[in-house]
């Protein structure tokens, strides 16, 4: 059942719906309700635009309804036996072991160092290089 902008009540089987909330109703009828009496007024294939939908809810029917009530004599559902271990379980090795630290899978890997960047025309590289000595000016 979908309730309208306009107060129009729209019953009918839902085929299809969108992220705009535009839905597709299937056998539509519409609902007239005057005082305690109502009349339906078939519609077919129905077409409606998602910023008009205000409601929108489900009619269980009382055959429907009683279809979905658990029978009597079961209340619950029956439990499924507890499952056994067929394999025995790995050990995984200890920070402690001989091989070394556990592997973690969500750390990658070490990475190796970078080399060393290459010396370029007049760069000194560290403090202990001596400076290029200054170029003479001739007076001349």
């Amino acid at each position: 059942m979908l309730v309208l902008r306009d107060g129009r009540k729209i019953i009918g089987t839902m085929r299809s719906f969108d992220q705009f909330s535009n839905i597709v109703l299937e056998h539509a009828e519409e609902r007239v309700v005057v005082g305690k009496r109502f009349a339906d007024v078939p519609l077919g294939l129905y077409v409606i635009r998602g910023e008009n939908l205000v409601l929108l809810g489900q009619i269980v029917r009382a055959c429907d309804a009683r279809a979905r009530e658990p029978a009597p004599h079961r209340l619950t559902p029956p439990r499924a036996p507890a499952r056994r271990r067929t394999m025995p379980r790995r050990r995984r090795p200890s920070a402690r072991s001989s091989r070394g630290a556990p592997h973690d899978p969500r750390r990658p890997p070490a990475r190796p160092p970078l080399p060393r960047p290459r010396a370029h025309h007049g760069a000194r590289l560290s403090a202990d290089a001596p400076a290029p000595a200054p170029a003479r000016q001739s007076n001349g």
